[in-house]
């Protein structure tokens, strides 16, 4: 596979994990995340696949989702790492929040 098949795909998932379809199913979620999966807040605090599941699950799915500029770092023959910029916004399409993730 080529890291631009890998790139879209990685993409598609995390578009997958966004939407409010999967953020209904904490199934769906957890088919999306390794299981040895950890993300990591803008104050450093760590959080568990679990926790991320829980929270996801529990979220009422009404903020629209926009990434940018996806990048893929290839951190072995099995693994990479995707960032992106990602901005929410209100169903009013007020602007919530911006990140990197």
């Amino acid at each position: 596979m080529t890291e631009t098949q890998l790139l879209k795909i990685l993409i598609a998932r995390e578009h997958e994990l966004l939407s409010c379809s999967a953020q209904s199913s904490g199934q769906q979620i957890e088919g999306l995340l390794h299981p040895q999966f950890e993300e990591f807040g803008c104050s450093g605090q760590a959080f568990g696949r679990q926790s991320v599941i829980d929270y996801l699950a529990s979220e009422p799915g009404t903020s629209v989702h926009k990434t940018h500029d996806h990048k893929l770092i290839p951190l072995g023959p099995n693994a990479a790492q995707l960032t992106y910029r990602i901005e929410s916004f209100d169903p009013d399409g007020n602007r919530l929040r911006g990140s990197l993730r």
